[in-house]
């Protein structure tokens, strides 16, 4: 099994997986001004989602930025676009601060 790790420069990027392999989405999340990652849409179906958390900034700066992690398996061959977006809870769903998308191809294992 091998572990994927994606951040927010990896978005518009395609990733190759195989079945069984692990991945990570760490995205900076500014919780303070009421923002947070969720995932748009459904969770496609290639991916099954293990865990979504969050770490709060480790400086004590103010407007410091946390992480938010989505765990994730690839359970199933195929290729999709898994999108998530930055947004508010108050806001309107189709409003976001900022959006995150890769393409995930997943191969069989050989």
């Amino acid at each position: 099994m091998s572990v994927f790790s994606v951040q927010r420069s990896d978005s518009g990027k395609t990733i190759a997986m195989r079945v069984g392999d692990a991945l990570t989405v760490r995205l900076p999340e500014m919780q303070t001004a009421g923002y947070q990652w969720v995932i748009e849409g459904a969770v496609p179906n290639v991916l099954e989602l293990r865990s979504s958390s969050y770490a709060p900034p480790r400086g004590t700066g103010a407007g410091a930025a946390g992480e938010r992690t989505f765990e994730m398996h690839a359970v199933a061959t195929g290729q999709a676009v898994l999108k998530l977006k930055s947004r508010r809870s108050w806001e309107s769903a189709d409003v976001a601060g900022e959006r995150f998308a890769i393409t995930v191809s997943v191969s069989a294992l050989s």
